[in-house]
């Protein structure tokens, strides 16, 4: 008979977490191949930057794809992470099992890892991994699942959370047949079309193919 265990919840990383970490030599020696978008990527100095601004830069757009998971941050090149993440998706066959957490790594039934569980203070909120976990399912499955999403306790009160909202809003909109409907600062409502969404990486070629018109989203936020 086994006694005396203990249930520990660890909460995911956070983005300060992981760039007081990367400033140990030692440790980031050891990961270095695995961080930015590659060699060519990781060895560019930017005019007058410091290697632990580097450092910190590199860590900043990577997590926009992994989020709190440090094993996608420090084990898998940023490529090896998004088809990681990608094959989860595919593996979910029922989406709002995963919100209602029937599914997922908050289930007993352990299904894949687009979960995490961020400490705001004195706060935990449950949400999904990253900026580009939540963007890619807006896409897939349009505005009815970002509003479910929105109506999450805790989602609304969080003011990072909201603004990953917008980018899914906007995500799944623009795809969407009947376009998006957009104010100017003039207070001119504007009609844009809808527009194919393409994820891409700004430092490659990108070639549009048939598409006459496309909607470009930057692998990170900061490209």
């Amino acid at each position: 008979m086994i006694e005396k265990i203990e249930e520990m919840r660890v909460g995911s990383w956070m983005l300060e977490e992981y760039k007081e970490t990367v400033k140990q030599d030692l440790l980031y020696k050891s990961v270095a191949n695995m961080m930015g978008f590659g060699l060519e990527t990781r060895n560019t100095m930017r005019k007058q930057e410091t290697e632990q601004e580097r450092r910190a830069r590199e860590v900043e757009s990577k997590y926009q794809i992994v989020g709190g998971s440090c094993r996608y941050m420090f084990q898998y090149t940023t490529a090896e992470a998004i088809e990681q993440l990608h094959f989860a998706m595919a593996s979910v066959d029922n989406f709002e099992t995963l919100m209602d957490s029937k599914t997922g790594d908050r289930a007993k039934r352990m299904v894949n890892r687009l979960h995490g569980m961020y400490r705001v203070g004195d706060n935990v909120h449950w949400g999904l991994l990253s900026r580009f976990v939540a963007t890619e399912l807006a896409q897939r499955l349009g505005e009815a699942f970002v509003r479910k999403i929105e109506q999450l306790v805790g989602i609304a009160e969080n003011p990072i959370l909201r603004g990953v909202l917008f980018e899914m809003l906007f995500f799944a909109r623009i795809g969407n047949e009947q376009g998006l409907r957009v104010t100017s600062r003039t207070g001119e409502e504007v009609h844009w079309e809808s527009y194919a969404v393409k994820t891409f990486d700004p430092t490659q070629l990108y070639t549009s193919g048939i598409e006459r018109s496309v909607c470009l989203k930057p692998i990170a936020w900061n490209q």
